[in-house]
């Protein structure tokens, strides 16, 4: 584990982290069905901040994997059983996710899980700076500031949730684990391939896109066709070429901007990228779960009341996916002119 060439050719995704991603989307698609139900109940205040933060430890336990993957993938024995181990806890998260989206839920499990995956890196990270010397200060400090912010998370099971300190608490540990990156990356650059984070991320983008597909499917499947052909087509019509339009639409957009290429030529980039990526990820997850809204209001008879809230959240989510990439546009692409 010395670190892989930043100019290696033909850097491809490996099986074992298409797996990894495949893993992850369980707890992406339990996070969307939570914001489903919360939209559909009229629970947007509980929702919508559950939905945020859930996000928040898919994107962040993925991001860190995915970068250090890039940089450090020995595909050994010993590699492949810590990847096992954190998509174990990828399972136990997104059983354990269903919880936060109630006020008295029980947090208990969607934390361990949590913290077996991002334990599980802290031991990579060990390794790495045993094994790849220059880059040991960077290591280390990846792996105390990890540990750290998962003793926190571990302390912050003993708080009751309904406690007015409990989210600033969680706040500040989520920003903890935001600065880190900063903190190690101060040591020296792990080294990362460009073409293949771009790719990493592209594949995540087009596996979340199908979670909305899915919800597209599961609206047009909800409209009654017993009726005569000419009564239940352009509805049919309207819901699939919609949903699908739309889909293709972002997909087109996203995959417009040459992601590595800029990369490569401003590896000073690379926060800011995958940082922003979160609310990419996580608004196009978000459309999938306006959809189901949509399954919804199409299955009790094109409830009204529904189909705003479908219409709402879709919109938002087009909305948020926009202005991270007019954001992403402006502060890294401006660089290059692209």
């Amino acid at each position: 584990m010395t670190g892989r060439s930043v100019t290696e050719g033909h850097r491809a995704a490996t099986t074992l982290e298409l797996l990894f991603d495949l893993v992850m989307v369980v707890a992406v698609g339990t996070a969307a069905s939570g914001l489903h139900h919360a939209i559909v109940h009229g629970q947007l205040g509980i929702g919508i901040p559950a939905y945020c933060f859930c996000f928040f430890s898919i994107w962040l336990a993925w991001w860190n994997f995915t970068w250090f993957a890039s940089a450090y993938d020995t595909d050994d024995t010993r590699y492949r059983i810590t990847t096992f181990i954190q998509m174990t806890g990828a399972m136990l998260m997104a059983l354990g996710q269903r919880e936060m989206f109630s006020p008295d839920g029980d947090m208990t499990l969607g934390v361990v899980g949590y913290v077996i995956m991002r334990l599980a890196m802290v031991s990579q990270w060990l390794r790495a700076a045993k094994e790849d010397p220059e880059r040991k200060y960077t290591s280390r400090t990846y792996a105390l500031g990890i540990t750290v912010a998962q003793v926190l998370w571990i302390l912050l099971l003993l708080v009751p949730r309904s406690h007015s300190l409990y989210n600033a608490a969680a706040i500040c540990i989520m920003l903890l684990e935001l600065v880190v990156p900063f903190i190690a990356e101060h040591h020296g650059r792990i080294p990362w391939h460009p073409h293949h984070i771009a790719e990493r991320h592209g594949l995540l983008v087009i596996i979340v896109l199908g979670e909305g597909v899915l919800g597209s499917i599961n609206a047009t499947g909800l409209i009654d066709r017993s009726g005569p052909l000419l009564q239940w087509l352009p509805s049919v019509l309207a819901v699939c070429i919609g949903t699908a339009a739309l889909t293709f639409a972002l997909w087109w957009h996203y995959f417009h901007v040459p992601f590595g290429e800029i990369l490569e030529h401003n590896r000073q980039t690379s926060v800011p990228f995958g940082y922003l990526h979160y609310f990419i990820f996580a608004s196009l997850a978000a459309m999938g779960a306006g959809f189901e809204v949509l399954a919804d209001a199409i299955a009790k008879g094109w409830d009204g009341k529904l189909l705003v809230g479908a219409a709402l959240t879709i919109f938002s989510a087009i909305v948020i996916y926009f202005l991270t990439m007019l954001l992403m546009r402006s502060r890294i692409l401006r660089r290059l002119n692209v």
